[in-house]
């Protein structure tokens, strides 16, 4: 009887940590529409050579990052991302996310989670499942570091569907003390139909744009024409 009890109280308080650990990862992100400053970019069509040069069944068609510095607040970093799934590999491919944070000085705002298919646009934020998980990397590498994933499985994803979706993350490393810095690569070793990069800032902003190539510098006007 007494070891029955021992077991039942177990299972309880086993149960009692996996319920109250599930409350907590579920606390560490919300959905909610993109922060007023965010621009929102029309979809381009894209080009018949960028449809016959996809790898893995999945084009891409937006990659639009935009970051906020204000001067009293945190930092905000929105990203939306676009991407047809040309066959059933890009279905697979782009059918499931994940979205890395650190909750310790950040927060995951999911903005919005969309599929167009036949020119029509089906909202699932509803019906997507959505669980809190630690970061795929920090599971490959076997370092723990607090940082977590939020995985997203998109139900009723068909070949030929878009996928357009978007999020922001508030706060920075304390370790950066506010300074805020960026890095973008502009050419992709897959079609991108269109990319863009937009910082918010009241300060003076430093921009260099290299190649990684010849290891040199570029040209003052083409980073201009870039950030424009």
């Amino acid at each position: 009887m007494k070891w029955n009890f021992l077991r039942l109280s177990s299972w309880l308080i086993a149960l009692t940590l996996l319920i109250s650990s599930h409350s907590i990862f579920a606390q560490q992100y919300k959905i909610d529409k993109p922060a007023n400053w965010v621009n929102t970019h029309i979809i381009e069509q894209p080009k018949h050579s960028d449809i016959t040069k996809v790898r893995d069944g999945t084009l891409y068609l937006l990659l639009d990052n935009q970051s906020y510095i204000p001067s009293r607040q945190k930092q905000q970093r929105y990203t939306r991302l676009v991407m047809q799934a040309q066959n059933q590999s890009g279905v697979d491919y782009i059918s499931q996310l994940n979205l890395d944070f650190d909750p310790s000085y950040e927060s995951l705002t999911l903005n919005s989670l969309t599929i167009i298919r036949n020119d029509k646009r089906i909202d699932k934020l509803a019906s997507a499942r959505m669980t809190v998980i630690q970061s795929e990397s920090e599971l490959a590498n076997r370092i723990y570091n607090g940082s977590l994933s939020l995985n997203i499985i998109i139900d009723d994803m068909r070949s030929g569907d878009i996928l357009d979706y978007s999020y922001t993350v508030t706060g920075s490393n304390p370790v950066y003390a506010n300074k805020f810095s960026a890095r973008r690569t502009l050419n992709w070793s897959v079609p991108v139909v269109q990319q863009n990069m937009r910082v918010l800032w009241g300060l003076r902003l430093y921009k260099r744009l290299f190649d990684f190539i010849s290891k040199q510098s570029l040209s003052w006007k083409a980073i201009k024409s870039f950030l424009a």
